[in-house]
C-alpha cells in the first residue's frame, strides 16, 4: 500500500514484541505504533489477519475492522494527564479479535488450546491477568466468565485478541460495542439495544455462574435472576434479548 503506514507500523511493533517478554507487553510503550494506526493498518489487520486465525481457530467468530474513530478515543485516553492514561498496548492488541463462546467450566480448555496453538506456531502468548489459571483463581476456583488472550503472530506483524466467554459475557459486550459505536449518534435511546449493565443484570449473571461452577449457592437464586431481568426489560418497554431467555431456560432447567 503506496504511502500507508502498514510497514512502519508492523516493525514498530516486532521491535517490542520481539524483545520483551509477553508478561511485559501490558507495561511496555507502544506509542510508536500508536501513532501510525490508519484504515490501511486496521484494513490490514482483520483481512490478513483471517487467514491466520481460521486455520487456527475454525469455530472463532472474528470481529470487524477495528473502528479508527475508536482507535482514536483510546488515543485519546492514552494522552490523559491526571495519571488515569490508557496503557498504549489496549490500543495495539486488539485490531485483530476473534470471539469463542463455552462453558464457565470450558473456559480453561480453550485457554490452554490456544496456548498450545501459540507453542506450535511459535507465537508468543500472554493471558490477560497473568494468572497460571486465567478464569480460574490459583486455587482453581472459578473466578470469572471470560478470559482474554493475547498473541503475537510474527509472520502477520499483528496482536491477536481471543476472548474466550460464556454466551451472556458474548452478548454483553456485543451490546456494549454497538453502544459504544452510537455513543455520538442521534439514534434515539429507545431504539437502541438496552444495557445488559442495568440494575446490576450483568453481575448477577455473571456472579450465579461462577457459583454454579464452583458447586456454591448463587448470591441470587434462579427465580430471583429471571425476575430481575424480566424488570429490567419490561419496565423499560423492551423484550428479554434471545440470549438471556436461552440463559434462564438452561438455568431453570438445572434447578
Amino acid at each position: 500500500m503506496a504511502g500507508s503506514n502498514v510497514q512502519a507500523y508492523k516493525d514498530a511493533i516486532r521491535k517490542i514484541a520481539g524483545s520483551v517478554d509477553p508478561h511485559e507487553w501490558e507495561k511496555a510503550d507502544w506509542s510508536e505504533a500508536v501513532k501510525l494506526i490508519d484504515e490501511d493498518v486496521l484494513k490490514d489487520a482483520r483481512t490478513r489477519g483471517e487467514e491466520y486465525l481460521r486455520d487456527a481457530f475454525p469455530d472463532a467468530q472474528i470481529g470487524p475492522v477495528k473502528s479508527l474513530p475508536r482507535v482514536e478515543e483510546k488515543r485519546r485516553c492514552a494522552d490523559r494527564a491526571d495519571g488515569s492514561s490508557l496503557p498504549t498496548f489496549k490500543i495495539v492488541c486488539d485490531l485483530l479479535r476473534a470471539r469463542v463462546t463455552t462453558t464457565v467450566q470450558g473456559i480453561q480448555h480453550r485457554v490452554h488450546g490456544v496456548h498450545k496453538v501459540g507453542i506450535r506456531a511459535g507465537w508468543p502468548f500472554y493471558l490477560r491477568g497473568g494468572g497460571r489459571f486465567g478464569s480460574q483463581a490459583d486455587d482453581k476456583r472459578y473466578k470469572d466468565i471470560v478470559q482474554f488472550a493475547y498473541i503475537y503472530i510474527p509472520e502477520l506483524g499483528h496482536f491477536a485478541e481471543l476472548q474466550i466467554m460464556h454466551p451472556v459475557a458474548a452478548y454483553t459486550f456485543h451490546v456494549d460495542s454497538i453502544l459504544r459505536s452510537l455513543s455520538n449518534d442521534t439514534v434515539p435511546v429507545s431504539e437502541r439495544p438496552l444495557d445488559v449493565w442495568t440494575d446490576g443484570l450483568y453481575q448477577g449473571m455473571r456472579d450465579y455462574l461462577v457459583a454454579q461452577a464452583n458447586g456454591d449457592a448463587p448470591p441470587r437464586t434462579a427465580d430471583e435472576l429471571q425476575l430481575l431481568c424480566q424488570q429490567v426489560y419490561t419496565e423499560r418497554g423492551r423484550l428479554i434479548p434471545y440470549p438471556l431467555l436461552r440463559f434462564f431456560e438452561e438455568i431453570q432447567r438445572e434447578k
